[in-house]
């Protein structure tokens, strides 16, 4: 099995700091994987160019050992959505698995989705859960981005009540399912898990959701709405 990492960036490595955490992140990242006999890919997409950043650079220079690096520049700002549109295209491995610049999605979650397909090769695509029951994390987070996340989380459950986790951004999908049932795949919005299931023929399309760690437990969604309906108002 080949897998494919898609990982969208966008002005990532700004500080020396930055620039040595991550390349750190990706030593991690190219140790990890020298541990199992299978390809890995990593498909970065840097969008933009910005002459402060080096996020084009480092990739570049980093010597890895066992992913290969499959890397493009957008040659202006396109946005997340159409980042990983382009990622899912231009990938090669028969498993493509979304991730982020952040690496919120840990080396175990990402092998997850790896057993996960080994185990269940009737799946075209596993979507991730990061309100799982089984993993809570505590505290409330109230940056606006986080409460306008939670706002179209709300509108997407509504939408898809089958799936725990409808706006998620980390899933992998088999490359031949991509390619066969869903032909050309583009998404131009930030949310672009929602481009995905609007394009889902369910009734040939087996999907299965995996558990993964979560930003917020379920009953810090309603108050973190309330907070921001009431300060809006």
């Amino acid at each position: 099995m080949k897998v494919s990492l898609i990982c969208p960036l966008f002005s990532e490595i700004s500080t020396s700091p930055a620039r040595a955490d991550w390349t750190l992140r990706l030593q991690d990242l190219d140790t990890f994987f020298k541990a199992f006999p299978i390809e890995v890919e990593l498909v970065a997409v840097v969008d933009a160019r910005n002459p402060e950043d080096a996020t084009w650079k480092v990739l570049s220079e980093f010597e890895f050992k066992k992913i290969k690096l499959r890397a493009h520049q957008n040659s202006k700002f396109l946005g997340r959505g159409a980042s990983v549109s382009h990622g899912l295209q231009i990938a090669t491995g028969d498993l493509l698995i979304l991730t982020s610049a952040d690496w919120a999605l840990s080396l175990g979650e990402m092998f997850k989705f790896i057993q996960e397909a080994i185990a269940n090769p009737e799946v075209d695509l596993f979507l991730g859960n990061r309100f799982s029951a089984k993993k809570k994390t505590t505290g409330t987070r109230t940056r606006w981005h986080h409460v306008l996340e939670m706002i179209v989380f709300e509108k997407a459950k509504n939408r898809y009540p089958q799936f725990k986790d409808p706006t998620c951004p980390y899933w992998a999908i088999k490359k031949k399912s991509l390619t066969e049932k869903l032909g050309n795949f583009q998404s131009k919005q930030w949310f672009y898990t929602l481009d995905l299931l609007k394009r889902l023929p369910l009734e040939n399309f087996s999907v299965q959701e995996v558990d993964l760690p979560v930003r917020f437990t379920s009953s810090e969604r309603i108050p973190l709405l309330k907070e921001f309906l009431r300060n809006a108002f």
